[in-house]
């Protein structure tokens, strides 16, 4: 089976279509062939726009665009579709933090942290989880504990170079953290 995809160049004709040519193909493959090419085309003009993942990102964007009612909305809707993704809930204390909403900020950051900590107790190789909490920790405040978790991972993993960047980016103040906190301890 050979397949040549050209772009067509008549002087006669001057379209934008591309030349299939077909050399050896049955008519079952020919259908076979077109049915999967309107697959793939329809499965790139789809998204998903009620994901979690999705709301998030488009929270984060709209936070960064200082549209906080938006971005609060959409974190509202993710937490609620998956109460679990603990990215959404650190997202949602940051943009109460942006709104001067002290304590629901901390509440937020408080549900992030114990995700973590649960997800982290159970796969502690995961970097992301390790990431997770850390920062957790330090939007609360626990900043020496959040070095405690980073220097762990650091010594677990001394190939992931990235981890020391973390911690350093960690040891600074967070103008969305919390100085100390009397929320609760890690």
């Amino acid at each position: 089976m050979i397949i040549f995809i050209t772009g067509q160049s008549d002087t006669k004709q001057q379209t934008g279509f591309l030349n299939i040519m077909w050399t050896g193909l049955e008519k079952n493959q020919k259908i076979g062939l077109l049915l999967l090419v309107l697959f793939i085309l329809l499965s790139c003009s789809h998204t998903d726009t009620g994901s979690v993942k999705t709301l998030w990102l488009q929270a984060n964007m709209a936070s960064f665009e200082r549209q906080y009612d938006e971005a609060l909305a959409l974190l509202q809707e993710a937490t609620k579709k998956d109460p679990e993704f603990a990215p959404a809930w650190l997202s949602k204390g940051m943009v109460y933090k942006k709104m001067q909403k002290e304590e629901l900020a901390g509440k937020c950051y408080e549900v992030a942290l114990l995700i973590y900590q649960k997800r982290h107790a159970a796969s502690p190789e995961n970097l992301d989880y390790v990431k997770g909490y850390a920062e957790a920790l330090s939007l609360l405040g626990f900043k020496e504990e959040s070095m405690k978790v980073l220097d762990k991972a650091i010594a677990g993993f001394p190939q992931e170079k990235d981890l020391v960047s973390f911690k350093e980016v960690m040891k600074r103040p967070h103008p969305l953290g919390f100085n100390q906190s009397a929320l609760i301890k890690p």
